[in-house]
């Protein structure tokens, strides 16, 4: 489409430099329009168009072989020879001490659904309430701890190379491109925010400690923003320097929404999924193509507008309270 477009250019404007993009909004504005007519198929386009479908139906063909929905008992052949050996043991306990393999299953059940022994008052020592004090810092930190943890080297040294590289590029290249990438990084460490408690069924113990779920869903939050700050802190840093506060501020606001997001999204649905798709969509629209409203990094002057993002922020944080409050008294 490109090439016919650009012969079409030629033939009207010789000097032509067969320059091209796409983009969004309206940064770059048209000097001049010309018409164009369509796409003229050719039987070379027609057939590299049907390798490539042919391509796409067989490979999801041979993934439909091997995919069991989840189903274990259309497990892999792994876990198929794990449960044969397992079976095997147990087989091989019975023929060798039947007695003991039973008197265990025994010990176990009287343990799970045994009588459970009686006690009187008098034995039950009283409940002393004593001073319950928030160590909000701390808590933030173990959260901290958890979206970091278990990546690989290099996921650490992008961190670090997107810090310095928002640091020291050029203002309008670390504002206008280097944010936008180093923004892109910990897409996948905004996504675990409000879904852990869910993925890993520990609600039930997380949410039983008195005022856990404001001071828990903040440090949850907290979390998230110093994500943002240890990536993109550079850009930050860089505009405080040059004293540029209308760009602080959008920096800041993008620092503080795109967290927020992720937590009500992340509270909302149980999932990583929902946020990391509008998220990638949302940052190829807006951010990357600098389109007015849409771009909530602020990447330059024209698509800057930080206040309704900061008042989003706001309000994401107080649905996913919200939220989870009414849920928790439903459960």
């Amino acid at each position: 489409m490109m090439d016919q477009m650009q012969n079409q250019v030629h033939t009207l404007d010789p000097a032509y430099n067969s320059g091209a993009e796409f983009s969004f909004g309206n940064l770059h504005p048209a000097t001049q329009t010309f018409l164009w007519t369509g796409l003229v198929w050719t039987p070379a386009m027609l057939l590299s168009r049907g390798l490539l479908l042919a391509l796409a139906m067989a490979l999801a063909l041979l993934a439909a072989l091997f995919f069991d929905r989840f189903d274990p008992a259309r497990a892999g052949w792994f876990t198929q020879k794990k449960s044969k050996a397992a079976r095997g043991v147990e087989a091989q306990a019975l023929l060798s001490g039947p007695q003991a393999l039973l008197a265990d299953r025994f010990v176990v059940g009287s343990l799970v659904n045994g009588p459970r022994p009686q006690m009187s008052a008098a034995q039950l020592a009283p409940v002393v309430r004593t001073e319950v004090r928030t160590r909000f810092v701390a808590l933030m930190a173990a959260e901290l701890r958890l979206l970091l943890r278990g990546h690989a080297w290099w996921w650490y040294a992008g961190a670090a190379g997107a810090f310095l590289a928002c640091l020291f590029s050029p203002m309008e290249s670390a504002r206008s491109g280097v944010i936008v990438f180093a923004w892109l990084w910990p897409l996948l460490i905004w996504s675990q925010l409000g879904t852990r408690e869910a993925m890993f069924s520990t609600g039930s113990l997380i949410f039983s400690a008195p005022h856990a779920v404001p001071r828990q869903l903040l440090a949850t939050y907290a979390a998230g923003v110093m994500v943002a700050v240890i990536t993109g802190g550079g850009l930050g840093l860089h505009l405080l320097i040059a004293r540029d506060f209308a760009g602080l501020g959008a920096w800041g606001a993008a620092a503080l929404f795109i967290p927020a997001l992720a937590l009500a999204l992340g509270v909302m649905t149980g999932t990583r999924k929902f946020f990391e798709a509008l998220y990638t969509a949302w940052w190829y629209v807006g951010p990357l193509h600098h389109t007015p409203q849409a771009d909530f990094m602020g990447t330059t002057p024209m698509s800057s507008t930080p206040v309704p993002y900061l008042a989003a922020a706001a309000g994401l944080v107080v649905v996913a309270y919200m939220w989870r409050t009414v849920r928790l008294a439903a459960a």
